[in-house]
């Protein structure tokens, strides 16, 4: 395994976190940078709420304003190897950042299953977004569907059962 911490095993930290070299990932995927982002690279949407949101984060001022990630549910038999590939990626430059919940924070959260949380630093790039995706695909084995929900949902509290009353479709932007 990658790591001295293996997520099945870990029973004092809530999360392990993988970050690989930022700079260089926007060059060798050429990935917009947000402070380089436009009205015109924000997404298009047929929702006006999934519009208005969109605009928010554009017009927010912090590096971190268009953020995003997919979420990655995982049994505690599989958490291991996934995230070894994981991390891999990451410090081959493949994928910004990710982390994943341990046993620990399962137990917390009183969850069956572990998540790894895979960061893309700009979600307007959806080339960037959908190349992740798939190197989940088919590095790591993930098949399931796959769901992407930039951080801006997460800081306005839009989860699963409070999607719909926000005027929303559903919790992620993108799935897949």
């Amino acid at each position: 395994m990658a790591g001295i911490h293996l997520p099945s095993e870990e029973e004092e930290q809530y999360w392990i976190h993988a970050q690989g070299d930022r700079q260089d990932y926007f060059e060798a995927h050429d990935v917009l940078r947000p402070k380089d982002t436009t009205a015109n690279d924000v997404p298009e949407s047929d929702n006006e709420t999934v519009r208005g949101l969109d605009e928010e984060a554009h017009q927010h001022d912090s590096p971190t304003s268009l953020t995003g990630k997919w979420n990655v549910f995982l049994k505690p038999v599989e958490i291991d190897d996934v995230w070894d590939c994981v991390t891999g990626l990451v410090k081959e430059n493949e994928i910004y950042a990710a982390k994943v919940s341990t046993k620990y924070g399962r137990k917390q959260e009183n969850r069956e299953n572990h998540v790894i949380v895979v960061y893309t630093p700009n979600y307007f790039d959806k080339d960037d977004v959908f190349r992740v995706r798939e190197l989940l695909r088919n590095k790591c084995g993930v098949d399931e569907t796959l769901y992407y929900k930039p951080d801006i949902y997460t800081r306005k509290g839009i989860y699963a059962d409070t999607a719909q009353e926000m005027g929303l479709p559903g919790a992620s932007r993108y799935s897949g």
